[in-house]
């Protein structure tokens, strides 16, 4: 009987972590911005199975919740990342000089950089978007130019990275303005808790600005989840 226990437990395993997992999609995307964590669903299912196979529940419950967040590494939320220029590596330079007595900084700077998380309706519900949204002006330096501009985008319930993705910025003319989407699908499952989203602007491989937003995202008693927008 125990026997067939473990069989069925190890095929609830298989089978919740070969149908959590979804790829990433869209060619703007980058590869590494794979799933490295999500033990939201794995951990639950761990706990369920380890409580049925264990004598005692409570430890059972315990060990297999640790175990099935290990194993829920496959577990990914699809992201679509778009960006387009909005301003010439030469009107953030014309507005920069304007600023700073006519002169340009030795080194790249950013000018400006801000984030926005905004769900799809005003409410996230469930199988909804998240979208995550940034405007960043960079500035060439007199030394060095701008030869590559990153955002590196961090999605965490509490200190557990759910998913890390980025996006490469145009920057053929040597810097300007940019505007970057991010649309990250919240799957039905999505666990209830405060999200944090943090963004990184990388220039020339550098860290150059960070942004943060939270959101929350609770169930009421209808069901229906829905994101209360902290901005920090």
């Amino acid at each position: 009987m125990f026997v067939g226990k473990r069989l069925v437990a190890l095929t609830i395993v298989m089978t919740l972590l070969v149908s959590g997992c979804a790829t990433t999609k869209g060619g703007s995307s980058s590869d590494d911005g794979k799933c490295v964590g999500a033990a939201v669903g794995g951990a639950l299912a761990g706990a369920l199975i380890g409580a049925l196979l264990s004598k005692n529940k409570v430890s059972g419950a315990a060990i297999g919740a640790a175990g099935g967040g290990l194993l829920a590494g496959g577990l990914c939320l699809a992201v679509t990342s778009e960006s387009r220029q909005t301003k010439t590596a030469a009107e953030v330079e014309m507005q920069f000089k304007s600023a700073n007595k006519g002169s340009l900084p030795a080194e790249p700077v950013v000018q400006e950089y801000t984030t926005t998380i905004v769900p799809a309706s005003g409410v996230l519900q469930k199988g909804e978007d998240l979208v995550i949204q940034s405007q960043a002006q960079v500035v060439r330096g007199r030394v060095s130019a701008v030869n590559s501009v990153v955002e590196n985008v961090q999605l965490k319930l509490g200190d557990d990275v759910l998913q890390k993705f980025s996006k490469e910025l145009p920057s053929s003319d040597g810097g300007g303005g940019y505007e970057t989407v991010h649309t990250v699908h919240i799957p039905p499952r999505f666990q209830d808790g405060t999200y944090t989203v943090t963004s990184n602007l990388m220039v020339n491989g550098k860290l150059a600005s960070t942004r943060l937003e939270s959101f929350r995202v609770v169930t009421r008693d209808d069901g229906v989840r829905f994101a209360l927008l902290e901005v920090r």
